[in-house]
């Protein structure tokens, strides 16, 4: 069994940072996805 980490962090959507062309890592829609999981 494996844990995975969300980070909610903007700073990793800013240039030349790891999620910067990734929209579905925006923190917004990623604390959504996690809430409507649950559901």
């Amino acid at each position: 069994m494996g844990l995975m980490l969300e980070n909610s962090s903007k700073r990793l959507r800013g240039k030349g940072m790891p999620h910067h062309d990734a929209p579905s890592k925006e923190p917004a829609t990623r604390i959504s996805i996690l809430e409507n999981a649950g559901s």
